[in-house]
């Protein structure tokens, strides 16, 4: 007779499926503590933190709220400070309307100019990939990307990478190699203000000699066959 089997381990229960746990991420997260604290206090990091949001709608919503809680709650006292000193008001500016009034590195890149970098990496993959399933999974990726490097909240006001339409990456697809072309006999288009008109008609000129070209290769091989019909025929006919 068979001896009973022990029971399989339990595998390691997620820190977060405990509803207290998120409670406490949430409120800590809502009164500015943000997520390395948050992280420490319930014994877990914030890859666990995004990871479980990115597995449940519902705690990803509250840790939306949480941010944009923690953002308002300053924002209140400031805005109670601006009408009787300038120095709050110009801090509101840089802080409400960024792109506006923030003081900006030289090097450093605005909200717009990511979201621009964001799409332009979407249309890039749409380009290489064949596969709509791989694509799909890279697009998931640089989504998740995204929200790890400026949060649940910035990330829903930039909105998910979105790549150009197919007809936008065929056109740019055909500037690039004509912009290739023409730099290999010596012409640079980028410093010669080539409009995105003159580019369209430069396409549509190289079309039409492909054309007219593929139209006379077509009628020398119709004549060099003919000729070859006309020399059998003579060869045959005594």
């Amino acid at each position: 007779m068979n001896s009973p089997q022990p029971p399989r381990p339990v595998g390691r229960p997620r820190v977060l499926a405990d509803p207290i746990k998120r409670r406490e991420v949430c409120s800590l997260i809502g009164v500015g503590a943000g997520y390395d604290e948050a992280a420490r206090h319930v014994g877990c990091t914030v890859a666990t933190i995004r990871n479980e949001a990115s597995r449940d709608a519902e705690f990803a919503a509250q840790l939306t709220s949480a941010e944009t809680t923690a953002g308002l709650t300053p924002l209140r006292a400031m805005r109670s400070a601006v009408s009787t000193d300038w120095r709050a008001a110009a801090w509101l500016l840089e802080r409400t309307c960024p792109e506006r009034y923030a003081r900006r590195k030289p090097e450093s890149l605005s909200p717009s100019e990511v979201r621009a970098l964001l799409d332009e990496v979407a249309s890039i993959m749409a380009d290489e990939s064949m596969d709509e399933a791989h694509l799909e999974r890279m697009r998931s990726r640089l989504d998740e990307l995204q929200k790890a490097r400026f949060g649940q909240y910035r990330s829903g006001l930039q909105g998910d990478p979105t790549p150009k339409s197919a007809e936008e990456r065929w056109y740019e697809k055909w500037q690039r190699e004509l912009e290739r072309d023409l730099a290999a006999v010596g012409f640079d288009a980028s410093q010669n203000n080539v409009s995105a008109a003159e580019v369209k008609t430069a396409i549509a000129g190289i079309e039409a000699y492909d054309r007219s070209s593929e139209a006379e290769e077509a009628e020398q091989a119709q004549g060099i066959l003919f000729q070859k019909l006309q020399k059998s025929l003579k060869e045959k006919i005594p």
